[in-house]
């Protein structure tokens, strides 16, 4: 595949329903999942305020919510920080990779706090945040009908308190308020332990590794482009993989599930682990047409022209000096 192909391989459909790892956590405060969820629609009517920094515990599924103005990074870490005070910093925190969570400001608590930052950056992201942001839009929005209003800053902490007193079925019907260290063994037999359809608990033997050996698409060295993260509903003429291309660093097995790990071009790790669906292989060598986001600067040397350029859809790090002759005219269609 050289670059002329570039449309097709950029814009073919992403799988989206595959198995994915479940997360295990050691109890309480051992994982929190971080998201916003945006209500700027509504901002007029409660003083301003456009989000809602959702912040629950994995294992007790425990939710604090503090309304926001900004995302900007001084008044994340004043909400995170009254979260933490009211129930205390956890080990880890899966967030996406929005700036919200990725500035400068929010780095810098999660280092003075030493909380390991886990980005996610694939469709998961925060799942379990994201579940509970619809559970509190639908009561919020419950709130709305039957009180004729859109205002809900004066009654959004009575909204996750009713949350945190309703049992949960994956819980023993226990309310995430009433998990304590004397029902955790319970609570994690219940949600760890028992098997299901989805997953189970699996004796490996030479065997089944070969078996698994062969649910690995890719061969560590392949060059592959990661697949966007896309809404449900997004349309399939939207790119749907990255321009970037990547190489496959490691392979493994993670309950049984094919998972790499990727380097850029610099041979700089990628953060995160890739599921196999989220990759897709590319038959493109480095000495292939590159397609030229921009001519920045021009400089003269050596008897020839050069040009500083930088590739269409790559990060500026990859911007090199190349000769004028060098740079060819896109063939036409």
């Amino acid at each position: 595949m050289d670059g002329k192909n570039d449309e097709y391989s950029l814009q073919k459909p992403a799988k989206r329903r595959q198995r994915k790892i479940k997360v295990i956590v050691k109890g309480k405060f051992d994982q929190y999942d971080a998201d916003l969820a945006d209500l700027s629609y509504f901002s007029k009517k409660n003083k301003g305020y456009k989000y809602l920094l959702i912040v629950i515990d994995v294992f007790s599924r425990f939710l604090w919510v503090e309304p926001l103005k900004t995302k900007r990074g001084v008044e994340m870490v004043k909400s995170l920080k009254h979260i933490f005070e009211k129930g205390r910093p956890p080990q880890k925190i899966r967030t996406d990779s929005g700036s919200e969570f990725t500035n400068k400001e929010v780095s810098q608590l999660f280092k003075s706090l030493n909380i390991y930052h886990h980005i996610a950056r694939n469709d998961a992201k925060a799942n379990y945040a994201e579940r509970v942001i619809l559970t509190i839009k639908q009561r919020l929005w419950r709130y709305f009908i039957k009180n004729r209003t859109h205002r809900y800053i004066d009654v959004i902490q009575a909204v996750v308190n009713g949350y945190n007193a309703t049992p949960h079925r994956s819980l023993k019907n226990i309310a995430p308020k009433d998990v304590n260290q004397s029902n955790e063994p319970d609570i994690w037999a219940a949600l760890y332990l028992k098997p299901t359809k989805e997953t189970s608990v699996i004796k490996i033997d030479k065997k089944q590794i070969r078996l698994y050996k062969k649910k690995f698409e890719y061969k560590i060295g392949d060059m592959v482009r990661v697949s966007y993260k896309k809404l449900p509903f997004s349309k399939g003429y939207n790119q749907n993989w990255s321009s970037e291309i990547f190489k496959i660093k490691d392979r493994f097995l993670m309950q049984a599930v094919p998972m790499y790990k990727l380097v850029d071009f610099h041979e700089d790790a990628i953060k995160g682990n890739f599921h196999q669906f989220e990759l897709a292989r590319v038959q493109k060598s480095e000495q292939a047409l590159w397609f030229i986001e921009k001519k920045i600067r021009k400089r003269r040397g050596n008897g020839q022209t050069e040009w500083l350029v930088k590739f269409d859809g790559w990060p500026a790090k990859y911007n090199q000096w190349i000769t004028e002759d060098s740079i060819k005219d896109r063939p036409s269609s």
